[in-house]
């Protein structure tokens, strides 16, 4: 339930896109062409949704059967609302120590329901937004849910869900990948009278060297030299903060369309640097690991500026 691009929904679909014939039930659901309204189906995932905006894991209990199976990728089947509704706090939980919210929508492809019994089969999308509310992930999958109906009211029995394949082969990132990064970078904290600055040349040579600094007031408080560089192994963030005697190399992990991870597990904190670019004017980076037995992590947002 705690996966880089956290695929773990358990319901359903796409997000709004105008496809001719489409039905839109809500912001967060969606039906396609020829797939009919069913209000108290469609009720199950307007409060699936809402769990997610509030992080309430406590709400799955009443959105499964107590004896519903839960088939995740990579994980054994859970059974049981009260099973699944733990799983989901332990997600929520990571959620909310990393100060960010999620929200996700359903975009339905087939729907069939007869008697006390339904299935629904779509794409949904989950995305991830920082305490700034600026959007930090998106990831899609596949699923398929059973209803039942108890009583009056309407609810799953049966989830499971995938992520969506990759559009196209991915090529072996190489440090042009991260020209991206190129640039400077800034973060202020008013209140603290704080700015954080962070910049980076342009690839070149199999290298990109970078260097970072915090000022409070009228006095440097730290700072550091980094470099990406190409080895025969992958591609390294080593890092030199003005608090260490050593470098510290973090391999690199994912990587995609403005977006890496790096990440060293034998370090003590950080074990990830990650960094996206939500926007050209944007950088948002993250350091987190574990503190104390928790995941801990710390929220750079930061603002182009001009290099001096």
């Amino acid at each position: 339930m705690r996966s880089a691009f956290l695929f773990v929904v358990l319901s359903v679909v796409l997000s709004v896109a105008s496809i001719s014939g489409q039905t839109k039930v809500s912001d967060e659901l969606t039906l396609a062409a020829g797939v009919s309204k069913h209000a108290a189906l469609d009720d199950v995932y307007t409060r699936f949704s809402k769990a997610y905006r509030e992080l309430d894991a406590s709400a799955f209990a009443h959105i499964y059967t107590s004896n519903a199976a839960y088939l995740a990728p990579g994980q054994d089947i859970q059974i049981g609302g009260d099973q699944i509704a733990k799983s989901f706090a332990g997600f929520f939980n990571s959620i909310k120590q990393r100060d960010s919210r999620l929200t996700i929508s359903f975009n339905i492809v087939q729907r069939k329901v007869e008697g006390s019994l339904s299935y629904d089969v779509g794409v949904y999308t989950l995305t991830t937004f920082n305490k700034e509310n600026s959007e930090i992930g998106m990831g899609r999958g596949k699923f398929v849910v059973v209803g039942v109906r108890e009583g009056s009211q309407w609810k799953f029995q049966v989830d499971g869900f995938s992520p969506m394949p990759e559009e196209s082969p991915k090529a072996e990132p190489t440090i042009d990948s991260f020209g991206w990064l190129a640039g400077c970078w800034e973060m202020k904290v008013p209140e603290r009278q704080m700015t954080v600055t962070e910049s980076w040349t342009k690839p070149a040579a199999g290298t990109m060297i970078g260097m970072g600094r915090t000022v409070v007031g009228d006095r440097t408080v730290s700072y550091e030299f980094l470099r990406i560089v190409a080895i025969a192994e992958g591609i390294d963030y080593i890092a030199k903060p003005s608090q260490s005697p050593t470098e510290t190399a973090f391999r690199l992990k994912t990587s995609g369309t403005n977006e890496v991870v790096f990440e060293n597990l034998n370090h003590d904190f950080p074990q990830r640097i990650i960094y996206r670019k939500p926007n050209a004017d944007s950088l948002f980076a993250r350091i987190e690991g574990m503190r104390d037995g928790r995941v801990g992590g710390m929220d750079i947002p930061m603002k182009r500026v001009k290099c001096d």
